[in-house]
């Protein structure tokens, strides 16, 4: 809706670098505040996402559209992964379980 702000979950990666760009101009598309898309890394201590996310933004000027989540010590919990995406590929599951305590830490 007009006026919302757009989240995204950001790993600095080709695919979801794609779709933070694909969605600042969508939004500049619809005559909307590009800046309005905000993107959000999950810093599970020691991990390189977090770090290629930050050089990203960096190099592109887009520091203030970024916020690394630090959850430190968060166990994934596999079993909810499971349950949410009805799925047992060891990747899928690992992503989505990543993706839960994102969401549940900027809910």
């Amino acid at each position: 809706p007009e006026g919302e702000p757009v989240s995204l979950l950001f790993s600095g990666g080709v695919d979801s670098s794609s779709v933070f760009l694909l969605a600042r101009k969508a939004l500049q598309d619809l005559g909307r505040d590009p800046d309005s898309v905000r993107a959000f890394t999950l810093d599970l201590g020691e991990g390189e996402d977090a770090a290629q996310a930050e050089r990203w933004v960096r190099e592109r000027g887009l520091e203030g559209q970024w916020e690394r989540v630090r959850l430190e010590g968060a166990r994934p919990d596999l079993e909810a992964a499971i349950a949410a995406i009805e799925d047992y590929h060891p990747l899928d599951v690992e992503c989505a379980a990543a993706s839960l305590l994102l969401l549940g830490a900027i809910r």
